[in-house]
C-alpha cells in the first residue's frame, strides 16, 4: 500500500487507504484543496494537506471527525475544531466540508458554511430541503418605560411604528423600526433586564453602531 496516493478516498480504492489517510481534513471554509487537476498534481496537492494539518495541530489545534456520508459521486464530513482564542479559553466551532470524487479519487475539497449547503452540494438533499424561509426575526425587549424608550430609539432613527394600552393609558407593549426592520418593546413583561438582559447589536453598512442590554 505504500504506493498508494494520499488521495486515494472514497470508491473502492479508497478501501485499502494508507493508514495516515484516516487524518481529518480540516481547513478553512470556502478554500479548494485540490482542485481538478493530474494525477502527479493531486498526489503533491494532498501530500501540502498532510503538511498544513501537521502545522495545525503543531499551533494547538484539536479536530475530531463527527460525520462521513456518502453521496453519489461527493462525501460530506464535519469537523469540531477546538483552537484557543486566548489564554485560558478555547473557541469551538463546526467546519463542513464536501469531497468530490472521481474514479474512486478524491479530486477537490470544498468548505460550506452551514451543513444544509453542504449537503446539497453533495448530493445528500434536493436544493433547498432542509432550509427554513424566514421572512423576518423581531427581537423582543424589556423596557421600564415605552414612552422613554420611543424618544432613545428615535435618535438612533429607529421612529415608533405602533404601541398598544390594554386601558388607553401608558403603552406597554410596542415597536420602533427602521426600513423593514423592527424591534418589538415591552414593559415590564417579556424579555430581561440587567444581568438577564438580552444583548443586542445593530449593524450597518458602516459596522457596527449600537450593542445594548
Amino acid at each position: 500500500m505504500a504506493d498508494k496516493s494520499p488521495a486515494q478516498v472514497g470508491g473502492r480504492r479508497g478501501a485499502n487507504r494508507p493508514e495516515r489517510e484516516h487524518r481529518p481534513i480540516c481547513l478553512d471554509v470556502g478554500r479548494s484543496i485540490v482542485p481538478s487537476m493530474g494525477p502527479a498534481h493531486r498526489d503533491r496537492q494532498a501530500a501540502d494537506v498532510l503538511t498544513h494539518l501537521d502545522g495545525l495541530r503543531a499551533a494547538g489545534i484539536e479536530t475530531t471527525l463527527t460525520e462521513c456520508s456518502p453521496g453519489e459521486n461527493a462525501v460530506l464530513v464535519a469537523f469540531t475544531v477546538k483552537e484557543k482564542s486566548r489564554p485560558g479559553s478555547t473557541r469551538e466551532r463546526s467546519v463542513y466540508q464536501v469531497l468530490g470524487l472521481r474514479d474512486g479519487l478524491t479530486v477537490d475539497i470544498s468548505g460550506y458554511p452551514s451543513r444544509t449547503e453542504a449537503a446539497e452540494h453533495a448530493g445528500l438533499i434536493a436544493s433547498g430541503q432542509g432550509r427554513m424561509r424566514v421572512d423576518a426575526l423581531v427581537p423582543i425587549l424589556n423596557v421600564a418605560s415605552l414612552v422613554e424608550s420611543f424618544v432613545w430609539f428615535e435618535k438612533l432613527g429607529w421612529p415608533r411604528k405602533w404601541d398598544w394600552s390594554p386601558d388607553g393609558g401608558e403603552p406597554s407593549f410596542g415597536a420602533v423600526g427602521t426600513g423593514e426592520l423592527e424591534i418589538c418593546l415591552c414593559r415590564d413583561g417579556q424579555g430581561g433586564r440587567g444581568p438577564n438582559g438580552v444583548w443586542l447589536t445593530i449593524w450597518t453598512a458602516a459596522g457596527r453602531i449600537l450593542g445594548c442590554t
